[in-house]
């Protein structure tokens, strides 16, 4: 649980395995096969904290304003 505190990013895969660990505030990213040469990615945040990162993140990188 060292890991799940404190400000550092801390990446887990396969972290469904261990929904119940994960602190309720952390964004969740989806990997997808779309066909063999394409990928999609799904980016949920989970908590206020997280919310405003993920809308940050998409004005500045998408142009998407969060309403």
């Amino acid at each position: 649980n060292d890991y799940l505190s404190g400000n550092q990013v801390c990446v887990i895969e396969w972290a469904d395995r261990i929904q119940h660990l994960l602190p309720p505030d952390h964004l969740t990213i989806t990997l997808t096969y779309i066909d063999r040469d394409k990928r999609g990615i799904l980016l949920q945040a989970r908590g206020e904290r997280h919310r405003t990162l993920l809308g940050a993140f998409r004005e500045r990188a998408l142009g998407i304003r969060s309403t």
